[in-house]
């Protein structure tokens, strides 16, 4: 069974991103989710909070945590690790209650200006610029807001809280373990550890797994030649028949039909 824990330094999740969705998960590095328009449902914690145009929400490293769009949003990440911001180190024993700054903050719209900044692309500067200057933002935000963030927070040990060394586990070996062989590992009960996940995260340890083999198989299904059959089992599904209807009422279609779909969308080479 693999354990874990990479740091990335500092990664802007993808720019700008219509409907981002991502399931319970945690990482090393602290996270700082802004939403540009629209609204998102996140978590925190097994909390559910609205955040809504123009503002931010703060994770602390080994925070799970979610978020989603019931219907519409513009948003983008920025995952930092202690390596660039030195400060991050003594927010890793932190539990928010609640990550939201509001955009009724006073700094609000000075700090929306800089995270902007960041993503600006027509600056030609080079990978170590961008990573100094988006440093530079961070700490800006980071430290303005960090009198506001503490009073959301409280300090936790790590035997009052094992639910991060349970997401790692499980995030690191989803493909080749099921619920019984991760409990066994972990020393819990199965049926103990899905009812713990279960409150804590909103959905049950099996469905989770199972939303994670079914994200690793649409990469594949996208990007590689494999066959369906081939997929399932390299996405850790136990059959084909499995796959299928895991799929299908995770995505509302079969594999075959979201590669046909995702093909039929590319556009023509000329």
């Amino acid at each position: 069974m693999k354990v874990e824990n990479e740091s990335r330094g500092i990664w802007i999740g993808g720019g700008p991103m219509l409907n981002r969705f991502a399931a319970p998960h945690i990482q090393s590095e602290l996270e700082l989710l802004y939403c540009m328009k629209g609204k998102m449902r996140i978590t925190c914690g097994g909390r559910v909070f609205t955040l809504e145009q123009n503002e931010l929400a703060i994770y602390p490293p080994n925070t799970v945590h979610s978020f989603e769009t019931p219907e519409h949003s513009v948003s983008t990440c920025y995952i930092i690790s202690m390596e660039f911001i030195p400060l991050i180190k003594s927010w890793t024993n932190l539990r928010v209650t609640d990550p939201v700054i509001h955009n009724t903050h006073p700094k609000m719209r000075e700090w929306t200006i800089a995270l902007d900044n960041i993503l600006k692309k027509n600056v030609a500067f080079s990978v170590n610029e961008k990573a100094l200057i988006a440093t530079g933002y961070l700490q800006l935000i980071l430290g303005s807001s960090f009198t506001e963030f503490m009073k959301n927070t409280i300090q936790v040990t790590t035997t009052t809280d094992k639910l991060p060394e349970i997401l790692r586990i499980v995030h690191n070996n989803y493909l080749s373990s099921n619920v019984e062989e991760i409990a066994l590992f972990l020393g819990y009960n199965p049926s103990y550890l899905s009812r713990m996940f279960a409150k804590q995260c909103g959905m049950k340890l099996s469905q989770y797994i199972n939303k994670l083999r079914t994200e690793h198989s649409q990469s594949l299904l996208l990007t590689s030649d494999m066959s369906i059959t081939a997929i399932a089992y390299e996405s850790g599904f136990s059959s084909i028949r499995n796959f299928n209807q895991v799929f299908q009422e995770l995505e509302g279609c079969t594999p075959r039909e979201y590669r046909l779909a995702s093909h039929s969308s590319k556009p023509k080479q000329k």
